[in-house]
């Protein structure tokens, strides 16, 4: 996982949205291996208990790169071992 600890920034970057918002959250990206089946994985860590999340399209287009890029990094990984 990098070097970022998940969870809430009590900071609202692009305003308060909801009456439920907590504001900014930080998700920790990074594989884990499953101990049962030794399959490495792709582990998305909140810090807290999240019941929603709102992003703006750019955004959500750019976590999804971000976690295809991960995934495909553990595909490689599996593919040399």
């Amino acid at each position: 996982m990098e070097n970022q600890k998940p969870g809430p920034t009590k900071k609202y970057p692009e305003g308060k949205i909801h009456k439920d918002d907590s504001g900014e959250l930080k998700i920790a990206v990074g594989p884990i291996t499953d101990p049962l089946t030794k399959e490495a994985k792709l582990l998305l860590q909140f810090g807290t208990s999240v019941s929603w999340i709102a992003m703006t399209a750019d955004q959500a287009i750019e976590f999804a790169k971000m976690i295809r890029k991960k995934a495909k990094k553990i595909i490689q990984q599996r593919s040399t071992h």
